[in-house]
This record gives C-alpha cells, sequence and structure tokens, in this order.
C-alpha cells in the first residue's frame, strides 16, 4: 500500500500540464515510479497465494483507471519525445514505467476473472474504449517491446479467462 502511495504521489504531484502536452515529470519522479512499479510487479508475479491474494486486491482491483492513467502518462510522453526527436536518459525510464505498468495488469489478470471482467468494464481510456487502447499500444511501433508484449499478455489472458468462464457458464 506504501508503495501504491509513493507511485501515485510521484506521478500525480510531480506532473505539471498544459493543454497541449503530456504532464511533465522530472527524471527523479520517473525513477521513483519506475522503481514502485517493478516492485509491486514482482510482488504480484512472486505472490504465493491464489489470484485473489491480498497483494492483487490492495494493489489492482481498486487502482486500475490509477494504472492506465500512469499507462498514458507515459505513452504520451515518449511520443512527443519521439515527435520531437529529444530523446534523453530519461526515456528509458518512461519506457520503465509504461513497461512495467504493462506487466503489472497482465500479472494480475492471469487466472483472475473478476479483475478481466472489470478491467473490460472500463469504457473509456483516452476517450477510446480500454480493448481500443490496447490495440493502439500494440500498433504503436515507438514503444517499448516490454510493452507490446505484455499488452499481448494482457489480451490473450483476458480473451482464455472471459471464454473459458463463459464455457464453464453453460
Amino acid at each position: 500500500v506504501l508503495l501504491n502511495r509513493a507511485l501515485q504521489s510521484c506521478i500525480g504531484n510531480g506532473a505539471t500540464e498544459s493543454p497541449s502536452s503530456p504532464p511533465t515529470l522530472n527524471k527523479c519522479d520517473w525513477e521513483i515510479g519506475a522503481m514502485c512499479l517493478q516492485i509491486i510487479a514482482t510482488l504480484i508475479e512472486n505472490s504465493e497465494n491464489d489470484n485473489s491474494s491480498f497483494i492483487q486486491k490492495c494493489l489492482l482491483e481498486s487502482n486500475i483507471n490509477n494504472m492506465l492513467q500512469i499507462m498514458k502518462i507515459s505513452i504520451e510522453t515518449l511520443l512527443v519525445q519521439s515527435n520531437s526527436n529529444s530523446f534523453s536518459d530519461s526515456d528509458s525510464v518512461v519506457g520503465d514505467v509504461l513497461s512495467n505498468s504493462c506487466r503489472i495488469l497482465h500479472s494480475a489478470i492471469e487466472n483472475n476473472i473478476p479483475l478481466s471482467e472489470k478491467l473490460l468494464r472500463i469504457t473509456s481510456c483516452e476517450g477510446r474504449s480500454v480493448t481500443e487502447f490496447w490495440d493502439s499500444i500494440l500498433t504503436n511501433n515507438s514503444l517499448p517491446a516490454k510493452c507490446h508484449l505484455h499488452t499481448c499478455g494482457i489480451i490473450i489472458s483476458m480473451r482464455y479467462l472471459l471464454s473459458e468462464n463463459n464455457d464453464q457458464n453453460e
């Protein structure tokens, strides 16, 4: 819970927004955010309990929108830097934030039907449905390969779980 609060503090409080550009965070905020996300992902992946474990419930079920917002900010930042050819040392850290956000959702969704259903019920992410959001990540070649990998994992896991759940209900 403390990691989640630290992450929200970095992403939420460090950002300054203008209507035409994504929020800007300083390199330290991105680095702390990347570390928090990596720790959260590792905790979820190494959780010895079943899919409805305390860690998954605390870190994700009430914070899916926050995770999607972090992904949106990361994508916008990477795209602005890519379009302006102004890559810097912080680009890899922003990519790490995005990749670890995808990794967290991928790890938490595995065998977790309620979380998959909740994620699909989100009607809008960046003005699009969540499935269109995943598709936009997969079709964007300027995003990190790990992000693409975990996004594929999210889609495959959700499809498998939901089709398996429908088969059991019939």
